[in-house]
C-alpha cells in the first residue's frame, strides 16, 4: 500500500509513505532428474516494511529531501533443493549413514571410516541440508536506514547537493540441529557401529541402529519420532550466528555547466562496521574500515550529435581494523594488507547518426581492493599475499531503428583482468590433499547482447533478445587443479567455469493490448547447457499474464510462471550435484489493484 501527495498553500511539501507485508509457505519445484513435484522445506518466508519520504522546495533550485526504510524478515533454510531420488525415509537413512559412518558392503560392513563430503563423494548428499528444516532453523534480518540530502543548486538537469546517511543492517541465524546422537561430523558414528558389528549386521540390526541413532526423516515431520528428536537434540529458539553491519557517511557533489562541459564532481567519505559473532564454533571477527570515494567527470557536447565522457575515480579504503577469535576463545592474527589508494580513469563516447542510429564507446580501468573474504589467513597453499584485483573493460554498442516499427541493439563487452581472484582447489605438496584456495589469475571474459523489438500493429508487439557470456582463466605459475572439479581436462580450468551457467540465453516476449484488456507471454529458452551440471541440455519456460480494467483505477490480473511445469536449472555447484538449483515449479497468481 502507498499513499503520496503535496500539502502547503504553494504545495511545496510533499509526502511519500508506503507499508507492505509479504508472506509465502514452502515452494514447490519439479526436480528435473525425476520429473517428480516436490516440496522445499525450509522455504517460506515473510518480510515486511515501511517507507516514508518527506520533502520540502524552498524554490526552484533548492530542495530537502529526508528518507527513512526500515524492512525486516525471516525466512527458512532451505540451502538447496533435496533429491527426490532419495527423499523418502530409506534414501534419506542410507544417505545419512554413508555420511555418518561409511559405505556398506553387501554383507553391511564398514570398510572405512567416512572423512568426506559432497555429491561426487556421497549420491543425494544435498538432502541432509534439510536437516536445518526439520529442526525449523531460520534467517532473520532488520534494516534501518536513513538518508538525508538536501540540494542548494540545479543546473543543466544535474544537482549540487550534500548527504548523509545511517545504514544499520542486523542478521541472525537461528536454530541448533545435530545429525546423530554422535554429532554433526562426516564418519562420527565409524566407531560405534562397527565396535557392535565389525564383519557386518542383518538388515533388521542395521535398520534398528539407524532408527535409534540418526537423524529420522523430515518428510514426517509430524510423527512422535521426529519431535522427541527435535525436542532432545535441537534447539529452534537458539541464535547460532549474528552479524551487523554498520554504515555511516557523508556525500558532497558539485556540478557545473561551462560552455559545451557539464562537470560532476562528487566526494563520500564511510565509516564501516562489520560484526560477527558465531556461538556454535566459539569464534568471532570485529571489522571496521574507512573509506574516502570520489569521482570528477565532464560530459563534453562536441556537437548536437557527439558527447565524449572523460572521468576519472579516485579511491582510498583505510587499513581494516580487526580483532578475530578461534573456536577456543584465542585472539588470532589477521593478514592486513594496510592502506590502499588508487585512482582509476573512464572513458565513454556517444554518437548519434541520425534520429534512427546511434553507438557509444566505453573504457574503464578496475581497481578492487582486496576484502577479509578473499584469502584465508595463511594466505592459501602457496603462502604468499594476494594482490588487489586490477583489470580493464571494453565496452561498445549499436542501435538502429530499421523501420517505424523495428529496432535493433546490439551490445559487447569485453573485461580483461590482469589479476582477478578466484577460490580452486589446488594441490598442496604440505597437506598432500587438493585444498580450496584463493589465488590471483588472468582472466577474460566476453560478453555478447542482441535485442530486437518488433511493432506489428497497434495491438500486438514483440521484444526479443539473446545473450552469450564467456570467461577464459589463465592459470600463473604452479596451479595444479583437482581433477574431479572438472568435466573434461583437469588443467582446463575454462571448462569447468563456463559449464556452469547455460552457455545460451532467448527470450521472447509477445504483447497484446486492446482496450481494457492487455496480455503477454514471455518465452525464456536455455541452452548449451553442459550435462554433467545440468537435468538436460537446454530448457523452454513460459510465463502468461493477463491484465484487465474492470474500471477505472481498479484492474485485476492473473500470471502463471513455469506455464508447462518444466523441472529446470539456470546455476550448478559440484558440491551439490545436477538438480540442486531447481526452479520453481508451475504456479498461479491471481489479484486486484486498486487507485485512489
Amino acid at each position: 500500500m502507498t499513499y503520496s501527495g503535496s500539502a502547503g498553500d504553494d504545495n511545496s511539501w510533499h509526502y511519500f509513505l508506503s507499508a507492505n507485508r509479504e508472506r509465502s509457505s514452502n515452494t514447490k519445484y519439479k526436480d528435473g532428474t525425476t520429473g517428480v513435484v516436490n516440496t522445499l522445506p525450509g522455504s517460506r518466508w515473510k518480510e515486511e516494511g515501511v517507507n516514508i519520504r518527506l520533502d520540502k522546495d524552498f524554490n526552484e533550485k533548492q530542495n530537502l529531501k529526508i528518507w527513512y526504510n526500515y524492512k525486516a524478515g525471516e525466512d527458512g533454510y532451505p540451502v538447496t533443493a533435496p533429491s527426490t531420488k532419495y527423499w523418502n525415509k530409506d534414501g534419506w537413512q542410507k544417505v545419512m549413514f554413508n555420511y555418518i559412518v561409511g559405505k556398506l558392503d553387501a554383507n553391511n560392513k564398514v570398510a572405512t571410516q567416512n572423512k568426506l563430503s559432497g555429491e561426487s563423494n556421497i549420491p543425494g548428499y544435498r538432502t541432509i541440508y534439510n536437516t536445518r528444516a526439520l529442526y525449523g532453523q531460520q534467517n532473520e534480518f532488520r534494516h534501518n536506514d536513513l538518508d538525508i540530502t538536501y540540494t542548494f543548486d540545479k543546473e543543466n538537469g544535474m544537482d549540487s547537493f550534500v548527504r548523509i546517511y545511517n545504514q544499520n543492517h542486523r542478521y541472525l541465524t537461528r536454530g541448533r540441529m545435530q545429525f546423530s546422537v554422535f554429532g554433526g561430523g562426516a564418519g562420527v558414528g565409524f566407531k560405534d557401529y562397527t565396535s557392535l558389528y565389525p564383519n557386518g549386521a542383518s538388515e533388521a540390526q542395521l535398520k534398528a541402529w539407524m532408527d535409534a541413532n540418526l537423524v529420522p526423516f523430515p518428510g514426517t515431520a509430524d510423527s512422535e519420532t521426529v519431535k522427541n528428536w527435535v525436542s532432545k537434540y535441537g534447539d529452534p529458539t537458539a541464535a547460532r550466528t549474528v552479524h551487523v553491519e554498520k554504515n555511516r557517511g557523508l556525500e558532497l557533489q558539485l556540478v557545473k555547466t561551462i560552455g559545451v562541459n557539464d562537470i560532476i564532481a562528487s566526494i563520500n567519505y564511510d565509516k564501516a562496521k562489520h560484526d560477527s559473532i558465531n556461538t556454535e564454533s566459539n569464534t568471532s571477527q570485529y571489522l571496521k574500515r574507512d573509506s574516502i570515494l570520489g569521482y570528477v567527470q565532464d560530459k563534453i557536447h562536441v556537437s548536437d550529435k557527439f558527447d565524449v565522457t572523460p572521468a576519472i575515480r579516485y579511491s582510498y579504503f583505510k587499513s581494516i581494523n580487526t580483532d578475530m577469535t578461534d573456536r577456543s576463545g584465542k585472539q588470532v592474527a589477521y593478514n592486513n594488507k594496510g592502506n590502499v589508494s588508487t585512482l582509476t580513469p573512464a572513458l565513454n563516447a556517444q554518437y548519434m547518426f541520425d534520429n534512427t542510429s546511434s553507438m557509444y564507446v566505453g573504457w574503464t580501468k578496475i581497481c578492487r581492493p582486496l576484502r577479509p573474504g578473499d584469502y584465508s589467513l595463511t594466505d592459501g597453499v602457496f603462502k604468499t599475499p594476494l594482490e588487489d584485483e586490477k583489470g580493464d573493460t571494453y565496452t561498445i554498442g549499436f542501435r538502429k531503428d530499421l523501420s517505424d516499427k523495428t529496432s535493433v541493439g546490439v551490445h559487447y563487452d569485453y573485461t580483461r583482468m590482469s589479476n582477478a581472484i578466484a577460490t580452486l582447489p589446488i594441490w598442496s605438496d604440505a597437506d598432500n590433499d587438493w585444498k580450496a584456495t584463493a589465488v590471483n589469475a588472468k582472466e577474460d571474459k566476453k560478453s555478447f547482447n542482441l535485442t530486437i523489438d518488433h511493432k506489428f500493429d497497434d495491438h500486438f508487439t514483440l521484444s526479443s533478445a539473446y545473450a552469450h557470456a564467456k570467461d577464459v582463466w589463465k592459470a600463473k605459475d604452479g596451479w595444479i587443479l583437482d581433477p574431479n572439479w572438472d568435466y573434461k581436462n583437469a588443467d582446463d580450468l575454462n571448462v569447468a567455469i563456463n559449464s556452469l551457467r547455460p552457455q545460451n540465453h532467448y527470450s521472447l516476449n509477445l504483447t497484446y493490448e486492446n482496450g481494457k484488456l492487455s496480455t503477454g507471454l514471455l518465452t525464456n529458452w536455455y541452452t548449451g547447457c553442459n550435462t554433467n551440471a545440468f537435468s538436460d541440455n537446454r530448457f523452454l519456460i513460459l510465463d502468461w499474464n493477463l491484465n484487465y480494467e474492470i474500471k477505472k483505477d481498479m484492474t485485476a490480473y492473473v500470471a502463471v510462471t513455469n506455464l508447462t511445469n518444466e523441472g529446470y536449472e539456470t546455476i550448478y555447484k559440484s558440491r551439490n550435484g545436477i538438480g540442486a538449483g531447481a526452479m520453481p515449479a508451475r504456479c498461479f497468481m491471481v489479484g486486484m489493484k486498486y487507485t485512489f
